[in-house]
């Protein structure tokens, strides 16, 4: 997971001196809940959803290099339906509306990046990977490639479980919040 780094001031009563320090802020992104694999020349969108979590909004973005970088949606459907354990990408799932239809299969060489908002998961970061690196047999996502979906799932909710997805529960205890709040208590 990615952590951000703060910088505290404080000033010191007995010396009266401003002193900064870095403190650990936790972690500010959200990693989406999903990998991906292939299944014949398909990419799927394999989903570790949680219980009664419905998608909102799904969407690929592929990413053309020149002089400036620049991302389009290539495919997306929206709505509000029961969150599917997968999705065939350019597949539209039952209760979803196609926003952005699918023009042209992928190529080996296309840099992707998949976001999912669901009710429970708003704004994770994107799964970004090139089509080539999604393994025939197995998973990809932000944290390598799996061979199971177990071990997948287990990985997925551990980085970002249902109970507490965004890790406000594990950082009230954290010493990183307490020297976050210690700093900021001056």
């Amino acid at each position: 997971m990615f952590t951000r780094l703060g910088i505290g001031f404080l000033v010191l009563p007995a010396l009266g001196l401003p002193v900064a320090g870095l403190a650990m802020m936790g972690d500010p992104y959200v990693l989406v809940r999903a990998g991906v694999t292939r299944n014949g020349g398909d990419l799927v969108l394999v989903i570790v959803g949680c219980m009664n979590e419905r998608v909102l909004d799904l969407s690929v973005t592929r990413w053309s290099y020149g002089e400036v970088p620049s991302p389009t949606t290539v495919w997306a459907i929206v709505g509000d339906a029961a969150l599917p354990p997968s999705v065939t990408i350019g597949v539209v799932p039952s209760g979803l509306i196609e926003a952005t239809p699918l023009a042209r299969p992928f190529r080996p060489a296309d840099k992707l990046a998949i976001a999912l908002d669901t009710d429970q998961l708003e704004r994770a970061s994107s799964l970004t990977f090139t089509v080539r690196d999604v393994p025939e047999t197995g998973f990809l996502s932000h944290d390598g490639t799996f061979d199971s979906l177990e071990s997948l799932r287990r990985s997925i909710l551990h980085d970002t479980p249902c109970w507490d997805p965004y890790g406000i529960a594990s950082k009230s205890g954290s010493s990183s919040y307490s020297a976050l709040a210690w700093c900021s208590a001056g």
